[in-house]
């Protein structure tokens, strides 16, 4: 861990996880009962500089194992990501399922949607659990109640 990351509240750090400067991880907010969701930071992963993650009171937030959260990124609880995923630079992932083996390229948005195993939308794209759109246009397909436009399988 540097010695700069702003750790606060139920946070759990599993054994060899690399921490950047100036990354701010709160899972600080209760709920009516006292009960706080926690943040869940799987072992031999990545979390790069200026990363927020946030829980919020019944929201939890788990990162997988050797997982990789690029600059700038911001995770908001609930959002649950597989072992061995890839987030790319400047991201905002929100309430939101990311399986095992997906990549997420810069500078999306991800809203409510999950994305399928393995998976890799293209960059500057918004997606949601009603659409997903690319600034730069593209076909759009239906998966799963979700749409996608600029989706590519991976294996990471």
């Amino acid at each position: 861990m540097t010695p700069r990351p702003f750790l606060c509240g139920l946070v759990v750090v599993h054994e060899n996880v690399f921490s950047g400067p100036c990354e701010m991880i709160r899972a600080d907010e209760v709920d009516e009962h006292g009960h706080m969701e926690p943040i869940d930071i799987g072992a031999h992963s990545n979390i790069q500089d200026g990363v927020v993650i946030h829980s919020r009171s019944n929201a939890a937030v788990t990162i997988g194992e050797c997982t990789s959260i690029a600059h700038r990124a911001i995770v908001h609880g609930p959002c649950t990501m597989g072992d061995d995923v890839l987030i790319g630079f400047n991201n905002a992932l929100f309430t939101c399922p990311v399986a095992k083996g997906c990549g997420v390229r810069q500078n999306v948005a991800v809203d409510g949607a999950r994305t399928p195993e393995p998976y890799l939308p293209l960059a500057r794209s918004f997606m949601t659990s009603d659409v997903w759109l690319n600034p730069a246009g593209g076909c759009v397909r239906r998966v799963e109640r979700c749409l996608f436009a600029y989706a590519l399988p991976c294996s990471i």
